[in-house]
């Protein structure tokens, strides 16, 4: 606390010179100096007052990580973001990590960082500044992370600038990732710098940070990043993820580069796949494309000629979608009464087409012909079953499904670690079914 309040006299008060000064102007008969103790004084009270509800939430956290409950881990996250300001004073403290396989040290930093990314001052500048040459790579990592939420990004951009001229590898990823999410020039200068030099993990984190924030202002430095084949054939989801996080119109040129990385063989495998599946889901005429995922449908891969069928099916192509279903139907038709897997097998590729309600059809009938089946069976239609719903926006049913499914507490766990599961597993109502029974 000693250290706190010390930080608090010597660095947090010269940042508030400019209000001191005018109020100052306003009341001659109090100085400046005068006026300075007094809101150092009230601003070390609403430290002394916020703190232990900062660290109650970071335990109450770490216990409801420990025991499984990504729900209640989310709703303290919340209180600890809707805390006054003067709790980044608290959190920028606890940052500091002195032993990385301290395992309490470490969650308490993780989780202070995050939420410092909500919750923020211009007060704490200066000790980020500090942190970010700390000893320790997750204390540096974390600050300069939060150097990307600070409330004053003309001080913020000045020292990430600095830093990124002298950092290296991850630590100039993360550098440049907080320096996009400020904005502003020195951002882009860093940027541009970063795809010159083909720097793939700087890059990667910078797209990221402007698909975050939906920012426009660097799609000359994107197109110059997909027109080095060899950068983009290593960043192509973060290039993708940028390409979908805009609200206008989609530049078609954009896209048919990345298609052209799995049609010349630089991405392969289930990385061309995943890519080709995520172009069926943008908003672009099927025109722009169609020629490219055409010549992918004639692959040698079976993953990624079906991938390519699926993108033209979620694009209106009608002979890509009879040429995915024919063999599916026929399964269906043909199958023995009481064997659930043609129907799972169709409702999973239903689901991939974005046909939400057929696949939900079809999965609740393949239940229903699973009932001699054994339990797994069933356990792992249910969980498609609540993957269609979560994709058709039924959280209610999605959360049915799971209890139905009668999942062990590992598959919970598993489960709720995944992307597409956790606005179900975070939800206040429904995250209970991935709680250990």
């Amino acid at each position: 606390m000693l250290r706190l309040l010390l930080f608090i006299s010597l660095a947090v008060v010269p940042a508030l010179s400019e209000p001191l000064r005018a109020e100052a102007t306003r009341d001659d008969r109090e100085s400046l100096e005068d006026l300075r103790e007094r809101l150092s004084a009230e601003l070390a009270a609403q430290v002394a007052e916020v703190q232990p509800r900062v660290d109650a939430l970071l335990l109450e956290i770490a216990a409801a990580r420990r025991e499984r409950s990504p729900r209640r881990a989310a709703e303290k996250r919340e209180a600890l973001a809707a805390l006054p300001p003067a709790a980044a004073l608290v959190l920028v403290e606890r940052l500091e990590v002195t032993d990385e396989e301290d395992e309490a040290q470490m969650w308490r930093a993780l989780e202070a960082g995050y939420a410092l990314r909500r919750v923020s001052s211009a007060a704490i500048l200066p000790r980020l500044d500090e942190l970010s040459n700390h000893t320790t790579a997750t204390t540096r990592r974390l600050a300069i992370a939060a150097l990307g939420a600070v409330p004053n990004p003309t001080g913020a951009a000045r020292s990430l600038t600095a830093l990124y001229a002298k950092r290296s590898g991850a630590d100039r990823a993360e550098v440049l990732g907080a320096l996009v999410r400020l904005g502003g020039p020195d951002s882009a200068t860093a940027f541009e710098d970063a795809v010159t030099r083909a720097d793939r993990q700087s890059v990667a984190a910078a797209l990221s940070a402007a698909a975050a924030r939906v920012a426009v202002e660097y799609e000359p430095i994107v197109d110059a990043a997909l027109a080095n084949q060899d950068l983009a054939k290593d960043v192509w989801s973060p290039l993708l993820e940028f390409i979908e996080s805009k609200s206008g119109p989609i530049e078609p040129e954009r896209v048919k580069r990345l298609v052209a990385l799995p049609l010349a063989g630089s991405v392969r495998g289930d990385d061309a796949a995943e890519l080709l599946e995520r172009v069926g889901r943008l908003d672009l005429a099927r025109r722009h494309v169609e020629d490219e995922l055409d010549a992918l449908t004639r692959s040698s891969s079976e993953r990624i000629a079906t991938a390519a069928l699926v993108a033209l099916t979620r694009m209106g192509d009608r002979e890509a979608k009879d040429q995915l279903m024919e063999k599916l139907d026929e399964d269906v038709d043909e199958a023995d009464k009481g064997l659930p897997n043609p129907l799972r097998a169709r409702g999973q590729m239903k689901m991939r087409i974005g046909d939400y309600t057929g696949a939900i059809n079809d999965l609740k009938k393949a239940l229903r012909e699973a009932k001699g089946q054994g339990g797994f069976v069933l356990r792992e239609i249910n969980v498609d079953l609540a993957r269609a719903y979560l994709l058709n926006e039924r959280l209610d049913k999605a959360a049915g499904a799971l209890e139905d499914a009668d999942l062990t507490n590992p598959r919970r766990e598993e489960l709720a670690a995944l992307r597409e599961f956790r606005v179900l597993a975070e939800h206040p109502r429904y995250g209970e079914v991935f709680e250990p029974r």
